[in-house]
């Protein structure tokens, strides 16, 4: 006969085995299984991010969020999240926890770009937090911006263009004018017979420059021809100094003889010029006296 004791042991062991197998594999799946570092990161914003959100290392599942709390210190970030971290796992000093979203779909996860530091972070330390980077956020943002820019720069400009667009249109349609004035003159210039003149014009302009260089040509041989008188003089003077020297001293005796005698000289050219004009005006008073000479009287003395 059975004993309905043993049954409901079987049975009660049975359910307890099935709660601790339960119990181990929902912290299996938490990852609270083994030992664990905590760490500690600042956001602004957690949004989407509770405790038990999945924390990975460059894409390595390496543990879970284990709690948010008001910051202490709001300049690093409104919201202190402790992270449990596998023990043991190095992360570099300079590394920073992203809040991402991987898609759409996704739930929002944390994840950690190692940084390049050889120095690592010891447990208990912070860790640098930037919040959440998803295309929601990202388009957002971009909305923001263009709003911005539409109200401050490009309605502005808008409306300058609208209040200068009709002088900007005055002066076009006069530089279409100008122009249309200046294809005409182009078109009468242009023509056939100014045509045939500029290239009259053309060629005398060559035969002018060929002129040039002709003259230019003979002006360098003039200089030339310049250059070896000069040359020639020089060497003249330098191989005969005792001459020039000798003509010079003969230049200043003459020169000397003629300022003592000058007073002389200049006497007797001012009597001479007396008698030549004595003599003018007797021949213009009577021209026969070249012939029969001056007739004196006989009383005259």
């Amino acid at each position: 006969m059975k004993n309905p004791r043993i049954d409901y042991v079987w049975v009660g062991g049975f359910v307890i085995a099935m709660v601790v197998a339960f119990v181990v594999f929902m912290a299996m799946l938490a990852g609270r299984t083994g030992a664990r570092d905590t760490y500690y990161t600042h956001f602004d914003n957690v949004l989407g991010v509770i405790p038990g959100t999945q924390l990975f290392y460059e894409g390595y599942g390496v543990g879970r969020v284990e709690a948010i709390d008001p910051s202490d210190d709001p300049a690093q970030g409104r919201y202190r999240v402790t992270l449990s971290v596998e023990e043991g796992w190095p992360i570099p000093e300079d590394s920073v926890a992203w809040i991402t979203e991987p898609s759409l779909l996704a739930a929002i996860t944390i994840d950690i770009h190692a940084g390049q530091s050889a120095a690592l972070l010891e447990p208990g330390d912070d860790l640098e937090g930037r919040d959440l980077s998803s295309l929601f956020t990202a388009v957002g943002t971009l909305a923001e911006e263009v709003a911005y820019m539409v109200e401050h720069d490009i309605r502005p400009l808008l409306d300058s263009v609208a209040t200068t667009s009709p002088r900007i249109f005055a002066n076009l349609e006069s530089v279409t004018d100008d122009l249309a004035a200046a294809t005409g003159q182009v078109k009468s210039l242009l023509r056939p017979e100014n045509a045939a003149q500029l290239d009259r014009m053309i060629d005398d302009f060559a035969a002018t420059a060929a002129n040039l260089g002709e003259l230019t040509e003979a002006l360098d041989s003039s200089l030339r021809r310049v250059d070896e008188m000069v040359t020639n003089v020089d060497g003249l003077v330098s191989g005969n100094t005792e001459e020039v020297e000798r003509m010079i001293q003969d230049l200043r005796h003459t020169l000397d003889s003629v300022a003592r005698r000058i007073d002389t000289i200049t006497t007797n050219l001012e009597s001479t010029s007396h008698n030549a004009n004595e003599f003018s005006r007797q021949i213009r008073e009577n021209p026969s006296v070249l012939v029969r000479g001056n007739e004196r009287d006989e009383d005259a003395p």
